[in-house]
């Protein structure tokens, strides 16, 4: 007996015989009266006389006969070249070899249909029989299929002679002897024929068990009748177990082999007046009525035609769950087909955007204690240092227990297993309950990248319990995180701090030996009175003669006030490190402001001796402000490290701005309750410069230098402004800025111009010689930067004189002349109505330009004072500028950059831009500060056509660089530094 798949592997074979096969097509002839019709397939798998007559079929063109059977096609021409008259075959064309001819064309597989109807076709004699399957059912509800030769059926009734006309008595003469030598057969279709005769002659035979008989009579039966394959009275068995029209069935469940696919499983399932039968659905099935159904229900998902059979196959993703719940729930409004959701998916939820978080926060005594204190009970920031062991780096202040409590929907989940999923690359994670969360949702990366930043900075490795530990230092990344949370609950000891923080308490401003204070500088005391107060520090970067070095006297002023309120909270004098044209000036302020301040200056080396170390220590106990260069801070580091203070203050702190350095390295030895940092450019060239000020002052804010540099320095600088907010953000609680004109509104207007001039002569001549060599030096991949950056500094210089390069050249420069006529116009001004004298800075950096400027100033009777880095008596130059013995002031970039109050000058000419905007910032502050009392004329002079003009474009990139960072706004066209693409492209 056979098993399952014997049956529907013998009987799908015979279904799967009726398919067509377009690319070896059958043929056709029907008989029309005495004609015979060649016939072929169409695309829509009916019979058609088009591109199928004699003339076609015996065509020699292949695009004609492609895709025909080729043997059937042979035995069509055939039959065609014996028979045919005037391109027409008909049966009184026949003769017995055209019969021979006709039946070896049945023979082949090409139907012949006996009439128009098509309902016979002409069998051989030579057969003898008819094959047909014949059903026999059961008591037991089983079935048995067998194939069978029957005798063939009576042929067609034809006209006889007896016809009165004559061509119908021809016709039927004709067609008696066709039927001697054929007989009509039912219509079975194209290549199904000779199959069913070689099973009926193997005595082919099929049981089918009583379970599966539904799923015959059903799915098979029909439509082997619907071929003209079964005997009449298994036709009259079909009709008696008729089943409806299929209706598609399916289940959405979990694909078994991978649970992040769903799949929807298709069935068919057809109902009799007594039974219901249910199978698996065949994508590829032939049944018109199921495809009818199939392209019905996919239309629903917006699916084509050409994609129906991929819809009911498809796999679809876990996190497509709810749209395709959508989709089912549509399909079963519709009624036309019925999907049922499999119990484990009904509860499943997809959520698209991240848990809900609860953000809280405890102060922490000590790991594994905590404290849960009113705001009543709250610590004054006085304490906040008192019993931190000695290693404690400075910034933390008290520490805080944080935790994130996570919940999706109504599962509360395991805080650190989902951050650690958010650590990997997969985007979709499923929780311990079977729900999806989507790991790349905005709100998701913006919790993995602020759990990185914890991590950076260490504070996950806290052993009291808490998921992180956290300092008020880490107010702006607390901040970040609270942006996300959905509830929070903060105690009083951290609240206490922040807001003292954000809204710094009233505190009575120190009062000024002379002057007044302005409402900035109150505000700018509270500011770091706040952060001193409370163990921290920051950065002041107001610009430039806005009174920093006031500011941070009274705050030295206002902690010794406080000490001296409370003895018991002593713990030392405040160390100034400034650069050493400085010293002088912090001892004048002190000494105007406040000069009850006990100020010891440091301006040798302590040396190595004992002696001088207990001398210098004695000093140091009774000072309140110890005051000492960068250089000496360095030498004598061994000494400082061991002195207790206070505070630390880092005036014109773009001095330490590399971390790499010595004095860098020294300087982060020292040991203070708190640190300020006192300079108008935080950042000047990159964001490391910010770093490591920010490492000198708070340094819990940042993480180390090389995670700052890959995520901040690498990225905040480049086209990503999100970095460059986020670092913003971390910085602002600890970072001061005020410009002029937000604060300073008495100061007078700063007028600034770009003045073009066009070289010379011999001076354009030497300019385009070397700009041809360096291009050609830069084209070479593997040159050197030092090269390249040697080769821009020749153009520079050839844009300035040509004198620089050669001190044979008979020009002195474009320049030189500008600057000698404007210079002589300010003199004549100035004599003609001395109230309104102009004085005039020149500013340049390169010392050797200065040389020439002065040689023509002496030739032209004009006075000046001269300050370079190598100058002796630098305060002697200023005060015959600001005395006004002279009129014009010639100062190197680097000299004059800092430190110098110049506010009798009205006129600032900028004579060589380079890429640094806040070294000409700094110079041009030297004239436009508090102080002033006219207008400020600023003169960039650029050389037209020359290196000039590209270094003023980098200079306005670079201005946007160091606005987004420090004011938090985005910009994504700023440069990281000066890179050497970008060295390059200044050629050109």
């Amino acid at each position: 007996m056979a098993d399952e798949m014997d049956w529907r592997a013998g009987l799908g074979s015979l279904l799967n015989a009726s398919e067509v096969d377009f690319t070896n097509q059958p043929l056709a002839i029907q008989i029309d009266g005495e004609t015979l019709i060649p016939l072929r397939l169409a695309l829509s798998g009916e019979w058609t006389e088009k591109r199928a007559t004699w003339r076609d079929l015996t065509s020699r063109w292949v695009s004609v006969t492609k895709g025909l059977n080729a043997t059937q096609l042979v035995a069509m021409r055939h039959l065609f070249e014996h028979s045919a008259h005037a391109q027409l075959v008909k049966l009184s064309h026949l003769d017995a070899t055209g019969l021979d001819l006709l039946e070896k064309c049945v023979t082949s597989g090409v139907t012949v249909y006996s009439d128009t109807t098509r309902t016979t076709v002409l069998c051989p004699t030579t057969r003898g029989s008819q094959a047909v399957l014949v059903i026999t059912p059961h008591e037991d509800g089983s079935v048995t299929v067998v194939a069978r030769a029957e005798n063939s059926v009576p042929g067609p009734r034809y006209e006889t002679a007896d016809t009165a006309d004559a061509d119908c008595q021809s016709l039927g003469t004709r067609l008696q002897v066709l039927r001697g030598r054929f007989v009509a057969c039912t219509g079975i279709k194209a290549g199904v024929n000779e199959e069913l005769h070689a099973l009926a002659a193997a005595q082919a035979r099929w049981e089918i068990p009583a379970a599966q008989a539904n799923d015959f009579w059903a799915n098979y039966a029909k439509h082997l009748g619907e071929l003209g394959m079964l005997s009449p009275d298994s036709m009259n068995l079909v009709q008696e177990h008729a089943f409806g029209t299929p209706q598609l069935c399916g289940l959405l469940r979990l694909h078994e082999m991978n649970p992040q696919l769903v799949e929807i499983r298709w069935t068919v399932r057809r109902r009799s007046a007594t039974d219901t039968v249910e199978v698996p659905l065949d994508p590829n099935t032939a049944d018109s009525e199921i495809q009818k159904a199939m392209h019905s229900v996919g239309s629903l998902g917006g699916w084509n035609a050409s994609e129906i059979q991929t819809f009911f196959t498809k796999k679809f993703p876990i996190f497509e769950l709810d749209r395709i719940r959508e989709l089912i729930a549509t399909i079963n409004a519709s009624q036309r087909a019925e999907v049922d959701i499999s119990p484990e998916l009904q509860h499943i939820q997809i959520f698209s955007d991240g848990p809900a978080l609860d953000l809280r926060i405890d102060q922490i005594i000590s790991p594994g204690q905590a404290t849960s204190q009113s705001d009543e009970d709250a610590p004054d920031f006085a304490a906040d240092f008192e019993g931190l062991p000695e290693d404690e780096p400075r910034g933390w202040g008290l520490r805080y227990g944080l935790d994130l409590g996570l919940r999706l929907g109504q599962e509360d989940l395991d805080t650190k297993e989902f951050l650690a999923a958010l650590g990997r690359v997969e985007r979709w994670w499923q929780t311990p309950e079977g729900n999806w969360v989507d790991l790349y949702a905005a709100k998701n990366q913006q919790l993995k990248r602020l759990i990185r930043e914890f991590t950076d900075l260490g504070l996950n490795d806290f052993s009291g319990g808490a998921d992180f530990s956290v300092g008020i230092s880490n107010f702006g990344l607390v901040s970040a995180l609270d942006a996300l949370a959905t509830t929070r609950h903060f105690s009083g000891d951290w609240e206490h701090a922040v807001n003292k923080l954000v809204d710094p308490p009233e505190v009575s401003t120190p009062a000024l030996a002379r002057g007044t204070w302005r409402g900035y500088q109150e505000d700018g005391f509270r500011w770091m009175m706040a952060r001193a107060t409370a163990g921290l520090g920051g950065i002041l970067a107001d610009d430039m003669g806005l009174g920093k070095t006031m500011q941070m006297l009274a705050v030295i002023a206002g902690q010794k006030q406080q000490l001296m309120d409370s003895p018991a909270n002593a713990a030392g004098a405040v160390f100034v490190i400034v650069p050493a044209s400085l010293m002088g000036t912090w001892e004048e302020q002190a000494s105007r402001w406040f000069p009850d301040l006990h100020l010891y200056a440091q301006k040798t080396s302590v040396g190595k001796v004992a002696a001088d170390w207990e001398r210098v220590a004695r000093e140091v106990k009774q000072a309140d402000l110890v005051l000492t260069t960068y250089t000496l801070a360095r030498m004598d580091i061994d000494f400082w490290q061991t002195q207790s203070f206070s505070g630390l203050v880092f005036d014109e702190a773009q001095f330490v701005k590399n971390p790499s350095t010595a004095t860098h390295k020294a300087l982060v030895r020292l040991r203070a309750k708190w640190a300020f940092a006192l300079t108008g450019t935080p950042i000047e060239n990159t964001a490391t410069d910010l770093w490591s000020i920010m490492s000198l002052t708070v340094p819990t804010v940042l993480p180390s230098l090389s995670v700052f540099t890959r995520r901040f320095a690498a990225e905040a600088l480049s086209d990503r402004g999100e970095a460059a907010a986020e670092l913003s953000d971390r910085v602002a609680p600890f970072l001061l800025r005020r410009t002029k004109d937000s604060v300073a509104q008495e100061l007078p207007e700063k007028i600034e111009q770009i003045v073009s001039i066009d070289l010379e002569p011999e001076q354009r001549t030497w300019y385009a010689k070397y700009l041809t060599a360096a291009r050609a030096q830069v084209a070479d991949a593997n040159s050197p930067r030092i090269n390249i950056l040697t080769a821009l500094t020749r153009l520079r210089q050839l844009a300035l004189s040509a004198k620089l390069i050669d001190p044979q050249a008979h020009e002195d420069g474009a320049k030189v002349t500008y600057l000698l006529q404007t210079l002589e116009g300010l003199r004549d001004d100035s004599n003609l109505n001395p109230r309104q004298r102009h004085q005039a800075l020149v500013f340049s950096q390169f010392t050797s330009f200065l040389a020439i400027l002065r040689e023509r100033l002496d030739q032209a009777g004009i006075d000046y004072a001269y300050l370079d880095g190598t100058s002796r008596d630098r305060d002697r130059q200023v005060a015959r500028f600001q005395n006004g013995e002279v009129d014009v002031f010639l100062i190197s970039l680097k000299a004059g950059g800092f430190g110098l109050n110049l506010t009798q000058a009205d006129y600032v000419f900028l004579t060589d831009p380079w890429w640094n905007p806040a070294a000409e910032a700094q110079a041009v502050d030297r004239a436009h500060r508090l102080g002033q009392k006219r207008f400020v004329n600023v003169y960039r002079l650029v050389a037209t056509d020359t290196i000039e003009q590209r270094v003023l474009e980098l200079q306005e990139k670079k201005r946007d660089l160091i606005g987004a960072v420090l004011s938090g706004q985005e910009n994504r066209e700023v440069s990281a530094g000066i890179t050497l693409d970008q060295l390059r492209s200044l050629l050109g």
